[in-house]
Parts: structure tokens; sequence; C-alpha cells
């Protein structure tokens, strides 16, 4: 569930969630 939750996030927001998170994990 919790999977599926957080899919559907990151496929509506998409690059608004994943640079700020990449950002804070050091990736970029």
């Amino acid at each position: 569930m919790f999977v599926g939750m957080l899919t559907t996030q990151v496929r509506e927001q998409s690059l608004e969630t994943l640079i700020p998170w990449a950002a804070s994990q050091g990736i970029t």
C-alpha cells in the first residue's frame, strides 16, 4: 500500500519531488 501511494506521488510530482530529494541525498 505504502509503495503504491509513494509511486502515485512521484508520478504526479515527478521532478518537482525527485530533484529536492536527490539533492538532499547528495546525488546531484
